[in-house]
């Protein structure tokens, strides 16, 4: 296995794509957290609980790529955030 520098990942990194892809999961998670929810007021419990699973994981993963973001906009990189993507195109 090679090694890869971080700045050439960062620099083949498709940022347009990753904002679009990262609102994706803000969906899924969101979705999640509504079925938990109702998972909590309908008493199911090992629903809300596999799901609860399911919704940290995923917000780990988002939270990564907001501090890799952050990362690469301080280094100059053409980071695209949530708020540069238009929801309304998916």
């Amino acid at each position: 296995m090679t090694r890869t520098d971080v700045g050439e990942v960062l620099t083949r990194t498709d940022w347009a794509l990753l904002g679009q892809q990262k609102l994706q999961l803000v969906l899924v998670i969101d979705d999640l957290e509504r079925r938990c929810d109702a998972a909590v007021t309908y008493g199911r419990t090992e629903e809300k609980e596999m799901l609860s699973i399911r919704l940290e994981a995923l917000s780990g993963i988002l939270h990564w790529i907001d501090a890799l973001q952050d990362a690469a906009q301080a280094e100059g990189y053409p980071t695209v955030f949530l708020l540069d993507v238009e929801e309304d195109s998916f």
